[in-house]
């Protein structure tokens, strides 16, 4: 808008997806890396022993899908 140009209906949706994609990898990063990894931590504190087992494994998947998720966002 600055030098007059205008974009293209294309452009714009481009611009639009680029601009989703990153909303979505950004919002991952915060719950899936940032929110759940210090009440996790608080919960195996609390219990005074860490979780063995099918805790770990779930919260280890989750973890997975947590970063599939991002980049999926960012590509």
């Amino acid at each position: 808008m600055i030098v007059g140009a205008r974009l293209t209906p294309t452009a714009e949706k481009v611009r639009r997806l680029m601009h989703y994609g990153q909303i979505l990898q950004s919002h991952a990063l915060h719950f899936f890396h940032l929110g759940l990894a210090r009440p996790a931590v608080r919960l195996r504190c609390r219990a005074g022993a860490p979780q063995r087992g099918g805790a770990d494994r779930r919260a280890a998947e989750l973890a997975k899908k947590g970063v599939l998720l991002r980049k999926y966002g960012q590509e």
